[in-house]
């Protein structure tokens, strides 16, 4: 369903400030700057589909859109690290960006962002 204001089909659209920033991350992780990194193809799929992710979204939702924004944010500055850092030494996998973004979200839920 396409409603133009990050909607999901399961309830109401994100709020603009936090839809407008999630598409910002999709697109910069589908870049072609993003993209030509070794890395990038672990994640920038993953990362497209979070606007359609109910759990996410849901999350999201829920938050303040201050804390909504810094938990994306923080997923940015967390995937940037898990693509171009130079090693792989104190670096985690993140197999699963949907469910790691959700722990953060609700981790922001309860007040620990």
């Amino acid at each position: 369903r396409e409603d133009g204001g990050g909607g999901d089909g399961w309830g109401e659209p994100l709020r603009p400030a936090v839809h407008r920033r999630l598409a910002e991350l999709v697109a910069h992780f589908d870049s072609p700057d993003v993209r030509q990194h070794r890395r990038s193809a672990e994640y920038s799929h993953q990362i497209s589909s979070l606007p359609s992710n109910p759990k996410v979204v849901g999350l999201l939702r829920e938050l303040p859109d201050s804390e909504a924004l810094d938990a994306l944010d923080e997923l940015d500055d967390e995937i940037t690290d898990a693509i171009f850092s130079s090693s792989s030494a104190g670096i985690r996998k993140i197999n699963s960006v949907a469910g790691y973004f959700a722990g953060m979200l609700r981790r922001y839920q309860r007040g620990e962002g």
